[in-house]
């Protein structure tokens, strides 16, 4: 049986009853299961900036449409990584992209942070593997 580390946390009240909301609604009635399943996508998510050399992968990012010209700038200045963009409209005010990116993993990363500097941008994921 694998060992278990027992942990505490402080964390906003409104952020924890959301939690316990979500939690009993997709039916886990264990809090530290729940817990263990958001550690382990924000390992997940974050895994990525680990990773060195040649990397392909894809951005995930919703923007407002005020302010989303500079995306085309970046897409112009990261031309040798970016190797297809795509966006749709959501809404009348708010945009999905989908940056689909090959190249070092330096250059990636500045790519991606680049981006999440934008005012523009509401919300960005980054998945990528290494090619």
């Amino acid at each position: 049986m694998e060992k278990i580390k027992r942990m505490s946390a402080s964390i906003p009240t409104n952020l924890f009853e959301e939690f316990e909301r979500t939690r009993k609604e997709l039916g886990e009635r264990k809090r530290s299961r729940a817990i263990a399943e958001a550690i382990y996508e924000y390992i997940s998510i974050n895994r990525w900036m680990k990773l060195e050399g040649k990397i392909d992968g894809v951005i995930v990012a919703c923007s407002e449409k005020e302010g989303m010209e500079s995306l085309f700038e970046i897409e112009e200045i990261f031309h040798d990584t970016i190797r297809s963009c795509f966006h749709a409209r959501l809404s009348s005010s708010s945009y999905l992209w989908l940056i689909v990116f090959s190249g070092e993993s330096k250059r990636v990363k500045e790519l991606a942070k680049r981006i999440a500097r934008e005012k523009c941008i509401k919300s960005l994921r980054v998945f990528a593997l290494r090619a």
